[in-house]
C-alpha cells in the first residue's frame, strides 16, 4: 500500500471511529427520542412518538415548522396532522390544546418524561417533504418530526420500525449496534438529514476519500451505469474548487417516476427527482447532471456558507433574505458550468443554454419591474407562488441571478488582469463563513471581498444588476471569453428570417388555446386579450393550442389577424398587428481570432481547450 493510500485509509478508519463514537455518545444519552412506525404505510400514515427526557416546566410546547429550507415558501405541514395526544411517564394522559396553526400546548404538571403521540398523513412527494407508501417512506424533517424551542439544540434519535428487506439512506449516522436508529446532534441537523427508507438501489464510490452514496427508488432499471462515474468526474470538479469536502460522507437520493422532477440541497445529501425518460436521450441526461452539480454545489453555497437571514433558521416565520441569488443564482450558473469543466457537458452544449438564459432574461418584460434582491425577499409571496402576471413583474434569483453571477465573474476576470475569478470568491466564503462560526454573510461582505480580490469597487454593478433594474447587456461579458452573438441561421430556405408574435401564451383546454399568460410589451396585451380568454380560432380558422407556434410560423411581423375567442362563456372577436418576436435565434460564438487574454479566460473558465 502507498503511503497516500495509507494515510487515506487511516483517515477513513478515523472517520469511521469518530462516527461510531459519537453515535454512541448521543444515542446514549438523548434528550429527545422520535420513534416512527409504518405500520399503517398502506393509508399513507405514519404514527410518531416524541419522547422528550426530563421535563420539569408546567406546560410543554411542540411545533411543526411552517417551512422546509430549500424551498422558501410556508407548506402548512401541521396540515397533515390528523390526531396529537400526549402521555406522561405513567402513561396518565396530559391535556392538549392546539394554541397555534403549527403548535400545540401540552399541560406538564409532573416532572419527568412526557410522550407525544400524533399521526401524519404522507402523500406529498412532488414537494419532497413526506411520502409512503408499500415500497418506501420518504421523510423530510421540517415536514415529519414536532420540536420545542428548548430542546433544539439538545441530541436525539429517531428509531424506525421497518418491514422486512427495508433498508435506511440517510446523512445522519445509525447507532453501530442499531441499524434502525439514527443519531443527531441537534433539530436542526435532524431536519437537514432527510430519511429514505424502503425498497431502493444503492450503489457506494469513494470519491476523494470520502464515500459518495447513490440511492434510487422508482423506477431504478432506467438508470445507466455510465452515470455514476459522469457524476463523480463532477463530485471531483466541486471538490477542485473549493479544495475539500464540508461532509465525511454523503447520499444522493434520487426518486424515478412520473411527473417528478427538481431536487432539494441538504448539508450532507440531497433529495433528487426524475422522470422514468430523464436517461433516454443526451439532452435528458445532461439535465439531470446539471440538477445533480447544482444541489451537490449547494453543499459548500447555502449549507455551508450562509447569507444574512437564513442563520439560524426560524422554523415558525419566513426567513427573509436579499440574497437568494447568491445562495440559489450563483449556484444556478456553476451547475451547468461545471458540468462542462468535468466533460460531462460539451462546451457547445454550454453556450446553447447560455444563450438561451441571455435572451430570456434580457427580453422579460418584469425586469424592468423588479430588482434581485427584491425578488430574492419576496420569493415567500411571489417566485414560489407564480402568477399569470409574473412575467411582466417578477424575475428569477435563479435564472437572472446566474446571468448576473456569469456578468459578474467576467468583471472580476477582466479587473484582475484574469489573476482572479468567481472561484475565488466562493472560495473566500467558503473560508470565512463556515457553518460552524456564528456569522452570515451580508452584500456588504461581497462587496469587500470583490474589492480585496480586484482593487475595484463593485458598488456601481451591484446598484445597477442586484439592486436596481437596469437593463443587461451581456455582450463584454460574453467578449471577455471570445464570444460574440450571430443570429441563427435558418434551417430551410423558405423559413421567415423574423417569427410573427403575439405575446402571449396558451395552453390546451377543453380543445381551446387558453391564454395563460399576456406580455405587458406584446400584440395581446395592447388588443385587450386577457388571461383565461379561450382562444377558438385563428384568421376563421379552428385553434389549437399545439397548432399556435406552426400558424405563426405562416405570418411575418406586421400581419393583421383575426381572434376569436370565448370570454367567460360569451363569444368575441379581436383584431391585432402581429409584432416580430423578441428572441430571434440568436447564438454564441467563438470569435475567428482570439486575443491571448480571451483564450486564457475562455480555457480557464470552461476548463476545456480552445480547439480550432
Amino acid at each position: 500500500m502507498s503511503l497516500t493510500l495509507g494515510v487515506l485509509a487511516f483517515l477513513a478508519a478515523s472517520f469511521a471511529t469518530f462516527a461510531s463514537a459519537a453515535a454512541d455518545r448521543v444515542a446514549a444519552s438523548p434528550r429527545v427520542e422520535y420513534s416512527v412506525s409504518l405500520e399503517s404505510r398502506h393509508e399513507q400514515l405514519v404514527d410518531i412518538e416524541m419522547r422528550v427526557r426530563d421535563w420539569a416546566e408546567p406546560t410543554l410546547q411542540v411545533h411543526m415548522p411552517i417551512w422546509r429550507p430549500g424551498r422558501y415558501e410556508v407548506l402548512e405541514s401541521a396540515g397533515g396532522v390528523r390526531s396529537l395526544d400526549a402521555v406522561d411517564a405513567s402513561g396518565a394522559t396530559l391535556q392538549v390544546e392546539k394554541t397555534e396553526k403549527a403548535t400545540w400546548t401540552i399541560a406538564t404538571p409532573a416532572r419527568g418524561d412526557v410522550t407525544i403521540r400524533y399521526r401524519l398523513h404522507a402523500n406529498s412527494i412532488n414537494n419532497r417533504t413526506r411520502h409512503v407508501d408499500d415500497t418506501h417512506a420518504f421523510l423530510s424533517g421540517a415536514s415529519v418530526f414536532l420540536y420545542c424551542h428548548e430542546r433544539r439544540n439538545d441530541p436525539l434519535t429517531v428509531t424506525l420500525r421497518l418491514p422486512e428487506g427495508w433498508r435506511i439512506a440517510c446523512g445522519m449516522d445509525a447507532i453501530p449496534s442499531d441499524p434502525s436508529t439514527l443519531t443527531a446532534s441537534d433539530y436542526d441537523q435532524l431536519v437537514d438529514s432527510p430519511i429514505e427508507a424502503g425498497i431502493h438501489t444503492t450503489r457506494t464510490l469513494e470519491i476523494e476519500g470520502a464515500p459518495h452514496e447513490f440511492v434510487f427508488w422508482g423506477r431504478t432499471d432506467v438508470v445507466p451505469e455510465s452515470l455514476y462515474e459522469e457524476a463523480a468526474r463532477i463530485v471531483r470538479v466541486q471538490h477542485a474548487l473549493f479544495g475539500s469536502f464540508p461532509h465525511r460522507r454523503y447520499v444522493f437520493m434520487t426518486h424515478i417516476g412520473p411527473g417528478m422532477g427538481g431536487g432539494t440541497e441538504h448539508v450532507n445529501s440531497t433529495i433528487m427527482q426524475a422522470k422514468p425518460t430523464a436517461f433516454d436521450s443526451p439532452k435528458d441526461r445532461r439535465n439531470f447532471l446539471a440538477l445533480l452539480s447544482h444541489e451537490f454545489f449547494h453543499t459548500w453555497n447555502v449549507k455551508q456558507f450562509r447569507p444574512e437571514g437564513l442563520k439560524p433558521y426560524r422554523y415558525q416565520r419566513e426567513n427573509y433574505t436579499k440574497l437568494l441569488w447568491v445562495a440559489e443564482g450563483t449556484t444556478s450558473y456553476y451547475d451547468e458550468l461545471l458540468c462542462v469543466r468535468a466533460g460531462a457537458w460539451k462546451p457547445s452544449h454550454y453556450l446553447e443554454s447560455l444563450a438561451k438564459l441571455i435572451e430570456e432574461e434580457t427580453t422579460r418584460p418584469g425586469a424592468k419591474v423588479q430588482s434581485l434582491e427584491s425578488s430574492s425577499f419576496d420569493s415567500w409571496i411571489k417566485f414560489n407562488k407564480p402568477t399569470p402576471d409574473g412575467v411582466n413583474s417578477t424575475v428569477s434569483f435563479y435564472s437572472k441571478g446566474a446571468l448576473v453571477s456569469f456578468m459578474l465573474d467576467a468583471a472580476i476576470r477582466r479587473d484582475s488582469g484574469n489573476a482572479k475569478t468567481l472561484d475565488d470568491l466562493m472560495r473566500l466564503l467558503n473560508q470565512r463563513f463556515p457553518l460552524a462560526s456564528p456569522g452570515s454573510y451580508t452584500t456588504a461582505d461581497l462587496l469587500a471581498m470583490l474589492r480585496e480580490l480586484t482593487g475595484k469597487d463593485y458598488a456601481p454593478f451591484f446598484a445597477s444588476y442586484v439592486g436596481g433594474t437596469a437593463p443587461i447587456d451581456a455582450t463584454e461579458a460574453l467578449a471577455t471569453f471570445g464570444l460574440e452573438w450571430k443570429p441563427e441561421e435558418s434551417k430551410a430556405d423558405d423559413e421567415k428570417p423574423s417569427r410573427a408574435w403575439l405575446g402571449i401564451d396558451v395552453r390546451d383546454a377543453e380543445g381551446t388555446a387558453q391564454v395563460s399568460s399576456v406580455r405587458a410589451d406584446g400584440p395581446g396585451a395592447a388588443a385587450g386579450l386577457m388571461v383565461d380568454d379561450q382562444l377558438v380560432a385563428l384568421d376563421g380558422f379552428r385553434l389549437r393550442a399545439s397548432e399556435m407556434d406552426a400558424r405563426l410560423k405562416r405570418l411575418t411581423p406586421g400581419t393583421r389577424v383575426t381572434l376569436t375567442f370565448f370570454r367567460r362563456d360569451a363569444l368575441r372577436t379581436v383584431e391585432l398587428t402581429a409584432g416580430e418576436k423578441p428572441t430571434q435565434g440568436r447564438k454564441l460564438t467563438r470569435v475567428k481570432e482570439p486575443t491571448p487574454a480571451q483564450k486564457a479566460a475562455y480555457e480557464q473558465w470552461l476548463g476545456q481547450p480552445w480547439e480550432p
